[in-house]
């Protein structure tokens, strides 16, 4: 897809159709901007490099994998910088970058961008690029999260967003009353993104007076919302103090007990 801006110009490289890695490039004032560079939801399954050609830089709307995943890339891209929140840039691994706001306004090469936060993962943000007419690029975004705030963006005459899981007709909360039904049950193991919804399942649980463990990477988290990206935080949800302190969960006891449960019957005994 190629689309005009007034005295820009838009292309995706990938993200359209099927659930894609994100890939978009932005053209203007002689400048080339790539919105987010991600691989998945396969692992490999990354944009085609042809398509974005060379790069000005790379602008990430928040950390995870099929936003992010494919920066591996950037040598075939023209090694353009990277630039992300700071909360985004510490979870890169072997990457460094520039640092934008989450909540404000920067300049990148000369293109004004205004950020707000996206309520779906740590430091992640929508990002307004002030070329055309104006271009909105929501990434990922929710609503109705409990634990991450959602900026409301300003009117944008082009706006580009996710659609990849549809438009759900359930709202969140019926959902997490069922998971509280099987919790109910007995311990039970949840997997969950610990950069998503690994917080703020385990801030549901404590509200609702469930005994939680969490893993280190859930617990790096919700540090980091404390910390760096207390912005991304809703100023209503409850204290990030409370899941640092959870318990810590013993991953490989874990799997051990999980290998041993998956045994046939007459090996267990």
């Amino acid at each position: 897809m190629n689309a005009s801006l007034g005295n820009a110009s838009l292309a995706a490289a990938s993200g359209l159709g099927p659930k894609e890695p994100a890939a978009f490039v932005v053209e203007a004032n002689g400048r080339r901007l790539l919105l987010d560079c991600g691989e998945g939801p396969e692992p490999g399954r990354l944009p085609d490099v042809e398509r974005i050609g060379r790069v000005d830089a790379v602008v990430l709307s928040h950390g995870h994998n099929d936003h992010v995943g494919a920066l591996r890339l950037l040598d075939r891209i023209g090694r353009p910088p990277v630039f992300a929140t700071a909360p985004v840039l510490a979870r890169l691994k072997g990457i460094s970058g520039h640092a934008i706001p989450i909540r404000g306004h920067c300049e990148i090469l000369g293109i004004k961008i205004e950020t707000g936060t996206d309520g779906h993962a740590p430091g992640g943000v929508w990002l307004r690029l002030a070329v055309g007419d104006g271009l909105l690029y929501m990434g990922d975004y929710s609503f109705e999260s409990r634990l991450y705030a959602f900026d409301q963006p300003p009117p944008t005459p082009t706006m580009i967003f996710d659609g990849s899981y549809g438009d759900a007709e359930e709202a969140i909360e019926p959902q997490y009353r069922r998971i509280l039904d099987i919790l109910a049950r007995g311990p039970t193991l949840l997997p969950v993104p610990p950069d998503g919804r690994g917080p703020e399942l385990a801030m549901v649980l404590l509200e609702a007076g469930f005994a939680v463990a969490i893993d280190d990477q859930v617990r790096s988290v919700a540090t980091m919302l404390t910390q760096a990206a207390r912005e991304s935080a809703r100023p209503d949800a409850a204290d990030q103090r409370q899941i640092v302190g959870c318990t810590r969960m013993h991953v490989p006891a874990l799997k051990q007990r999980a290998a041993r449960f998956h045994q046939p019957a007459h090996r267990r005994a």
